[in-house]
């Protein structure tokens, strides 16, 4: 098992309480399923089948910041896989910023 070294305090205490909250839940998922609906409910299937569409979606706040982030990935299955279909999307703080000083038509 790997570590990571957080260099915020705040952002470490975030993300601890991010996995207790998983851990203490009864959910089985960091995401759902994308279909027909907003949030498609449903049994999940006992696999992955191609075609599946579904969320990764972990969440963090730091609330005496007033701040959430949350990134969500849209996953389709594959016949040989997987492909991340919003893998073209940043995540990093530069090129978010970047992304917002693009001048829009």
């Amino acid at each position: 098992m790997s570590s990571f070294a957080f260099t915020d305090p705040k952002i470490r205490t975030a993300a601890t309480a991010f996995v207790d909250r998983f851990r203490a839940s009864n959910a089985n998922s960091l995401g759902h399923a994308v279909g027909m609906e907003v949030h498609d409910v449903g049994r999940p299937t006992p696999a992955l089948e191609p075609g599946q569409v579904f969320t990764i979606e972990p969440a963090m706040q730091i609330p005496d910041e007033r701040i959430g982030i949350r990134l969500e990935d849209m996953i389709l299955m594959t016949e040989s896989g997987y492909e991340n279909l919003s893998a073209s999307v940043p995540i990093e703080i530069e090129a978010i910023e970047a992304v917002m000083r693009e001048r829009k038509p």
